[in-house]
């Protein structure tokens, strides 16, 4: 074999040693784009999911927001509850001292009619709720 082949040779087993070399890294690279085909299709599949989770938790958010609009509109407000308490206290007065008009007249009464001590309509006067003198 003359000088020219063994040149030849050497640069066709070279040539084939890359090609080999470069054929194993595109067997490789298929093998990775196939797993990354695969675990983009997996992502899709989750975002699909997500997706339709989103959109059945953000239905789920506006049901209680316009629950809470709803509850908030019959509500009572603090404002409200004391002027109810306010009215009503002002109620328990008004029996209150009528209660009081009412037990002042028959201690009176008694009184003038000789059948209570003085003394004793005194001391029942001076009682609470709304003690006299």
């Amino acid at each position: 074999m003359s000088s020219l082949e063994r040149q030849i040779q050497d640069v066709l087993e070279t040539v084939n040693a890359f090609a080999s070399h470069t054929d194993s890294q595109l067997v490789e690279l298929r093998k990775d784009v196939g797993v990354l085909k695969s675990d983009v299709g997996v992502l899709k599949t989750d975002v699909g999911v997500l997706k339709a989770n989103g959109n059945s938790l953000w239905s789920i958010v506006n049901k209680m927001s316009s629950e809470m609009a709803l509850m908030r509109s019959e509500m009572a407000t603090k404002t409200y509850l004391d002027e109810k308490i306010a009215d009503l206290r002002g109620d328990l007065m008004l029996i209150a001292r009528r209660g009081n008009r009412k037990l002042e007249t028959v201690v009176e009464a008694l009184q003038t009619e000789g059948v209570l001590p003085a003394k004793v309509a005194e001391r029942i006067l001076l009682m609470e709720p709304f003690p006299q003198r």
